[in-house]
C-alpha cells in the first residue's frame, strides 16, 4: 500500500513489515476459504516472530558486559563506570542488530508481504 509521504521513517518501515497484501486469487474464493488462508498466513508470521524473539532473548544469556537483573549483579562502581558507554555499539546493541539482520533474512520468504 501507499503510505502518506510525511510518515516517520521508522513507522513506515514497521508498516511495511506488518502489512499483508491479499493475493488476487483470494477474491475468487469463498469468503470462508479466503479468511482461512489469511489466518494461516497470520499464524505463520506470528510463529516466525516468536522464534525471532526467542532467539533474541536466548542471546541475552551470553552477555558478558551488561548486567542482567536477577542473573548477574554489578556493584555500584562498575555500574557508574558503564554509564558513559557507547550505547549504540555496546554488547546489547550488537546483539539486537544481529537478531534484526537474521529476522530480515526470514522476511524475504514470507508470502504476500508488502
Amino acid at each position: 500500500p501507499a503510505w502518506p509521504a510525511d510518515l516517520p521513517e521508522e513507522l513506515a518501515q514497521h508498516l511495511k513489515g506488518v502489512a499483508v497484501k491479499a493475493p488476487a486469487m483470494w477474491a475468487e474464493e469463498r469468503p470462508s476459504v479466503a479468511l482461512q488462508q489469511l489466518f494461516e498466513l497470520l499464524a505463520l508470521r506470528e510463529s516466525r516472530f516468536q522464534k525471532g524473539e526467542a532467539r533474541k532473548y536466548a542471546g541475552f544469556q551470553d552477555l558478558k558486559e551488561n548486567d542482567m537483573p536477577g542473573y548477574r549483579r554489578l556493584n555500584a562502581e562498575e555500574r557508574i563506570k558503564r554509564l558513559d558507554r557507547d550505547r549504540g555499539n555496546d554488547e546489547l546493541a550488537r546483539l539486537l542488530r544481529k537478531n534484526e539482520r537474521a529476522a530480515e533474512g526470514e522476511d524475504e520468504d514470507w508470502p504476500d508481504v508488502d
